[in-house]
């Protein structure tokens, strides 16, 4: 989310949270000595409204954030085979051609979503599909 200072990630369950079920999520906390002034909290949270709002099968979605008191807590779709490109670095045997076109469409619908949205993120490490 922006070009804030992640800390820890963690597996959390939200219980009969936004979708009205208990979810496995991501629980991401700033790292501590992360201090915002007024305007980029307000910055931050206007970003997080944004991506509240955000639905679709290839961007991992935003189920809320918690910025009442330190740590502050971005709480995401959980992606059980972690991230896309820790995914493809950790493989042991290579990507057949099938599955780098399924990854590339995948990645291309997100992208045409988020802009369609008028969502610009120049890191596509916020878009992962959850594998």
């Amino acid at each position: 989310m922006g070009p804030y200072s992640c800390g820890d990630l963690y597996r959390g369950k939200l219980t009969k949270g936004i979708l009205n079920k208990d979810v496995t999520v991501a629980v991401e906390t700033f790292r501590p000595e992360t201090r915002m002034d007024p305007d980029s909290k307000i910055k931050f949270l206007r970003e997080s409204n944004q991506m509240l709002a955000l639905k679709h099968k290839n961007v991992i979605r935003l189920y809320g954030v918690c910025t009442q008191k330190l740590p502050i807590l971005i709480v995401r779709e959980f992606a059980p085979g972690g991230s896309l490109l820790d995914r493809i670095r950790n493989l042991e045997v290579a990507l057949s051609l099938e599955d780098k076109q399924r990854y590339c469409r995948h990645i291309a619908y997100g992208m045409e979503y988020l802009s369609n949205e008028r969502v610009h993120f120049p890191d596509l490490s916020h878009i992962s599909r959850p594998l």
